[in-house]
């Protein structure tokens, strides 16, 4: 899809403007939304909230375009492209989770402010989180070991890691 604005570039940002009983959806390039952010003000907004929303605006346009630079590759697997996540930002396959992880973890933490999740979980999840805390205690105990040279603990710490993996709680 071509950006409204400037008719060359490819659009990424998708917006709604309702006036009245009147939807109307655009589509903008990056460099185009940013140029409109300041015109994003309402008179009824207080000072802090309007700066609030053109900052939030902001970071994600921001992070937008760096990704755009980034073009993070191609998934062996499934073929896809950065570009094609960029016009559909739906993944391919599993692998793609990894082949464009940084770009992911970035759009995340600036929409979210985070990457981990805060909050409820259910009972299951918690002893299957011990086990997991436990699994990279041990691997972490088993590298130091090898590293030291001692042979016969690390034997021990990787029956360990073994006996909690067939347990079925060491992924979460």
């Amino acid at each position: 899809m071509i950006c409204e604005k400037c008719g060359k570039n490819d659009a990424n940002i998708f917006y709604s403007e309702v006036k009245g009983k009147e939807n109307h959806k655009h589509c903008l390039c990056t460099s185009c939304a940013n140029e409109i952010i300041p015109v994003i003000e309402k008179p009824n907004m207080g000072d802090s909230l309007q700066k609030m929303l053109a900052d939030f605006l902001g970071i994600i346009f921001s992070e937008i375009a760096a990704t755009e630079k980034q073009g993070d590759g191609v998934c062996s697997f499934c073929n896809m492209t950065f570009e094609d996540f960029q016009k559909n930002p739906r993944l391919g396959c599993a692998r793609d989770y990894d082949v464009f992880q940084s770009t992911i973890e970035g759009m995340l933490a600036s929409l979210h402010s985070s990457t981990r999740h805060v909050g409820k979980k259910p009972q299951a999840f918690l002893k299957r989180k011990d086990n997991f805390v436990k699994l990279q205690e041990f691997q972490e105990q088993l590298k130091k070991a090898i590293s030291e040279e001692r042979y016969e603990d690390a034997a021990a710490i990787r029956d360990q890691i073994a006996k909690l993996e067939r347990q079925g709680h060491g992924i979460l």
